[in-house]
């Protein structure tokens, strides 16, 4: 009776077919680890890549208030106007220090990212996935009780839902990041880096009058030497750049924002919305008498 109960339960159709092919096939290849890897290489390349902005950013910006605590007037920037280079670079270091900031969240998502990532992996996961597929699959061929059909349904859409979801939002971020993100990060990472290596060159040359007179002197001393037409020129130089790169350093923010925070949180969303759509309905067939 019960083997003529389940040979009746039997999928005839082809897309019943293929829905236990894709069930079987997912099961397999949460074992295999194959999406595991690669999500896991993006996420160890992203930490490093931010790491290493956050290090260029908190250069930049020492750089940057070395340079701006002196009291030293340059003429002429912009149209005439008689300003110091705290004047100048004082938003732009308020700039990168709120990106140091964001860069220190952003590390923290992509380590809370590694870790999901592992736990997805993990072995306890594995053998829920395994035994959420054999009860759906015990579910689909008995035909039974509409009760434990949908309760099987409810159980496989979680158990892979905890198996696939973290992967599969590393995989779709690294897509997103390397059509349209990656250009953007790389030009303001650039500018980035060579406006601390000018705020760096310029500090530098200021120690090479009197080491123990303060700052705002030995800039003086230099203004008032035979390399006040150069130290003036690089400190104009400097200035100029810093129009440019508050809108990497903006830029840079965006791709972070994007990156760690947005694109997550909207990939969580959608992903919840999905598994309450998928709970609320029973992909097996109803019996038929």
């Amino acid at each position: 009776m019960w083997l003529a109960r389940i040979r009746s339960g039997l999928p005839a159709s082809p897309w019943r077919v293929g829905l236990v092919v894709l069930i079987v096939a997912m099961l397999g290849a949460s074992w295999t680890g194959f999406a595991d890897r690669p999500a896991a290489a993006y996420l160890e390349q992203a930490l490093a890549r931010t790491l290493a902005t956050f290090a260029v950013a908190r250069g930049a910006n020492a750089a940057i208030s070395f340079l701006k605590d002196a009291d030293v007037t340059i003429t002429p920037v912009g149209v005439g106007v008689t300003v110091s280079p705290g004047e100048i670079l004082d938003p732009i270091d308020d700039l990168i220090e709120q990106l140091s900031t964001l860069l220190l969240w952003a590390a923290t998502s992509l380590g809370i990212q590694r870790i999901g990532l592992e736990l997805s992996g993990s072995l306890p996961i594995k053998l829920f996935c395994t035994a959420a597929a054999l009860i759906w699959l015990g579910a689909f061929f008995w035909r039974g009780n509409a009760w434990i059909r949908i309760v099987s349904t409810r159980l496989l859409v979680l158990a892979f839902a905890l198996r696939w979801l973290v992967p599969t939002h590393a995989l779709v971020i690294q897509s997103i990041d390397h059509h349209l993100l990656s250009p953007r990060f790389n030009e303001a990472l650039a500018a980035l880096t060579l406006s601390r290596d000018q705020a760096s060159a310029l500090g530098s040359a200021t120690t090479q009058a009197a080491p123990d007179q303060p700052w705002s002197e030995r800039v003086m001393g230099l203004l008032n030497g035979g390399a006040r037409l150069d130290l003036e020129a690089r400190v104009v130089a400097l200035a100029k750049s810093m129009t440019s790169l508050g809108t990497r350093v903006v830029e840079l923010m965006v791709v972070f924002s994007l990156q760690t925070i947005v694109l997550p949180l909207a990939f969580v969303w959608l992903s919840t919305w999905l598994l309450r759509v998928m709970l609320r309905t029973s992909i097996l067939p109803a019996a038929r008498p």
